[in-house]
């Protein structure tokens, strides 16, 4: 059908695999060969979770800055790009969730205020009953 140099798009491949028994995929970017056995087993593997919902992020940031924490902690911590970081911290902030200090050497760090343990709570007590 197709000839061993073809491009052909991802979904073809994993509709061949998944409708084709024994077929064989020779795929030259990774120099493997795909069988429709592996797609099997592939298959069976635990899908990646969905991405993070808005709440579950607010609530990641909360605990990291649980300790008086530096931005760029909560950054890398919270998995969190530059620009999402802001929005999410000007949210918290405005919120009363979060506060900034200056600790004694002049640094500005993030400390979860009392309504931001309060949500934590709330948050981790929901979770709890929905898993």
């Amino acid at each position: 059908m197709y000839s061993s140099h073809s491009l052909v798009s991802v979904d073809f491949v994993h509709q061949a695999l998944k409708s084709t028994p024994n077929l064989r995929i020779y795929c030259s970017l990774h120099d493997v060969i795909i069988s429709s056995s592996d797609y099997a087993m592939y298959a069976l593997e635990q899908k990646p979770a969905a991405n993070r919902t808005r709440v579950e992020i607010l609530a990641n940031i909360l605990q990291v800055a649980s300790n008086r924490t530096l931005k760029t902690h909560i950054m890398y911590r919270a998995n969190l790009s530059h620009r999402q970081l802001e929005k999410y911290l000007t949210f918290l902030e405005t919120n009363g969730m979060l506060e900034r200090l200056l600790d004694e050497d002049g640094v500005l760090k993030y400390q979860v205020t009392q309504r931001g343990i309060d949500f934590l709570k709330d948050y981790e007590r929901l979770s709890s009953y929905l898993s």
